[in-house]
């Protein structure tokens, strides 16, 4: 009965040490509140739609519909406006909310030529 309960206590030993040098430190990495992961979730997916969009209006503007040069032109302030509240939770994210820093930095390269 003991070597049971010694092979569990062993077993879970072994996957506290496993955990803590898969990490690198003994302390728990805190996770990113919610509402910063989803503000960057909502924008970036509402950029995307708003680039998607952006490719079928000008599509359908060159096949004669005079009208969606309007649209086209909205729709690309909207996106526009999105690319930098995407920053912004981005930012978020990252700095105060302790989570990756990739995301800041990935927006440049459309807006900066690269």
């Amino acid at each position: 009965m003991t070597s049971a309960s010694d092979s569990a206590a062993s077993d879970s030993a072994a996957s506290d040490s496993s955990s803590a040098s898969s990490s690198g430190s003994s302390e728990a990495v805190p996770r990113p509140p919610g509402w910063i992961v989803w503000s960057l979730r909502v924008t970036a997916t509402g950029h995307l739609a708003g680039v998607l969009v952006q490719a079928a209006l000008a599509g359908l503007f060159v096949t004669g519909d005079v009208d969606l040069l309007a649209w086209h032109r909205d729709n690309a302030g909207y996106t526009h406006a999105l690319l930098y509240a995407q920053v912004v939770a981005a930012v978020l994210l990252w700095r105060p909310g302790r989570g990756p820093g990739w995301p800041v930095p990935a927006w440049a390269p459309p807006r900066c030529g690269g």
